[in-house]
């Protein structure tokens, strides 16, 4: 990002730094639906209890289930973690 900013300037920065924001979020969301599918082929192969993860929507043929848990999962740990160190003594 240093780079960014001494080559192109303060346009250059603000937009890499949109983009590695928005990279970020794309990269999020297709954890969260692969670890939901992941769940969902466990539950219907019966390693996991399948009338929880085994689930599939009528509607939309998704594993809404799945969906729910790994988001409220990720907001709790998003909500609950600190990616800071603390010091040691």
């Amino acid at each position: 990002m240093d780079v960014t900013r001494r080559v192109g300037g303060s346009v250059l920065f603000q937009s890499m730094g949109i983009a590695v924001i928005l990279s970020s979020f794309g990269a999020g969301l297709a954890a969260q639906a692969g670890a939901a599918r992941l769940l969902y082929a466990m539950g219907r192969d019966n390693v996991v209890p399948r009338k929880l993860f085994g689930y599939l929507s009528a509607k939309h043929s998704n594993p809404s289930y799945n969906i729910c848990m790994i988001g409220v999962l990720t907001l709790a740990g998003s909500l609950l973690l600190n990616l800071e160190r603390p010091r040691s003594c």
